[in-house]
């Protein structure tokens, strides 16, 4: 019988998935956008500017480096959640190219 852990699961990849994506736009943000305000305002701005979406893109590659270490570790679930989430981030990224 094999034991099961967390952090082997789909859920746990999802939620890996969605986090680090967030932190990467931060990082971003943190490195390129010092003097224009909090964090939110330049959300706010950059989806005024019909440039939200690629932020978005940008901030997804990431994933792709943990999915690799996933797949290398024969951690198929939580590869299979970090696609899901990455697919998630695609759809509102899709959405807001065409949106605006």
């Amino acid at each position: 019988m094999k034991h099961k852990t967390w952090w082997k699961s789909t859920i746990f990849g999802f939620v890996l998935g969605i986090i680090v994506p967030l932190l990467s736009s931060f990082i971003i943000y943190r490195s390129g956008f010092r003097g224009a305000g909090n964090y939110l305002f330049v959300v706010k701005e950059l989806f005024a500017l019909d440039s939200l979406g690629k932020l978005l893109s940008i901030s997804v590659v990431p994933n792709l480096v943990i999915f690799f270490i996933s797949i290398g570790k024969e951690c198929y679930k939580v590869s299979r959640g970090i696609v899901l989430a990455t697919m998630v981030f695609a759809l509102v990224a899709v959405f807001l190219f065409f949106w605006n």
